[in-house]
């Protein structure tokens, strides 16, 4: 769920997360479009619009079908905008376990 997909870190990097979790039966998926961390005026904003609900249900849809991880690095979690997409699940009762 970036809008870039990079990382300050080389292991988060798309190309890198690829290579580490090919086969073992997990995908890696860039929802950036609807659901990536950057937009102008600010995510608490940007999750009232239809871009972003149309990503949940994306999500949501996708968590039918299979397992679903959301993953961050971020030191404080209160910094990283996929807590609200968790926020917003919850409002929506969609559980989930958090490892």
């Amino acid at each position: 769920m970036r809008s870039f997909p990079t990382s300050k870190v080389g292991h988060f990097k798309k190309e890198q997360m690829e290579t580490w979790l090919l086969g073992t039966g997990i995908d890696y998926m860039l929802l950036g479009e609807t659901l990536g961390g950057y937009h102008r005026g600010g995510y608490k904003t940007y999750v009232k619009t239809d871009l972003f609900k149309r990503g949940i249900e994306e999500l949501i849809n996708l968590a039918k079908k299979q397992r679903v991880c959301i993953c961050y690095m971020e030191r404080d979690p209160r910094y990283c905008h996929r807590r609200l997409i968790s926020m917003h699940l919850e409002k929506r009762s969609v559980r989930g376990h958090i490892l």
